[in-house]
C-alpha cells in the first residue's frame, strides 16, 4: 500500500492516497489535496518512514481553539464554523478533483 506519497490514480491521474479506517476499518482511496468542504481528516502512524500507516477518520463537526489562543478569544469560539472553514479530504472520485467533487455536492443540495 502506497500509504503516504501521493500517487496518480491509475485511471484519471488524479494524484490519490490510500488509507485505512481507524481500528482496522475499510480502506479508502483519497484525493491528496483537501478541500474545504472535504468529509475526511487523515492522518499518519508510525515512527519508520519506510513502514508508516495513513489512516482516516470521519471529520469533526466542531474543532478545538488553537492552544496558543488568549482566553479572551477562546470565550467566542465557535468550533462549528472553525470546522467548516477548515480543509479535509474527499473520497477520490475518477476524473474530479476534490474541489469539484465538494462543489457538484453543494450543486445538487440547491
Amino acid at each position: 500500500m502506497s500509504a503516504i506519497i501521493p500517487v496518480p490514480c491509475d485511471r484519471c491521474g488524479v494524484p490519490t492516497v490510500t488509507a485505512r479506517g481507524v481500528g482496522g476499518g475499510v480502506q479508502i482511496v483519497l484525493d491528496a489535496i483537501p478541500v474545504v468542504g472535504g468529509d475526511y481528516t487523515s492522518w499518519t502512524v508510525g515512527y519508520d518512514p519506510d513502514n508508516l500507516l495513513r489512516l482516516y477518520a470521519r471529520r469533526p463537526k466542531q474543532v478545538s481553539p488553537p492552544h496558543d489562543m488568549p482566553a479572551i478569544q477562546r470565550e467566542t469560539w465557535d468550533g462549528y464554523a472553525a470546522a467548516n472553514e477548515r480543509a479535509w479530504y474527499v473520497e477520490h472520485q475518477h476524473s474530479l478533483s476534490a474541489a469539484e467533487i465538494v462543489a457538484r455536492r453543494g450543486a445538487d443540495e440547491v
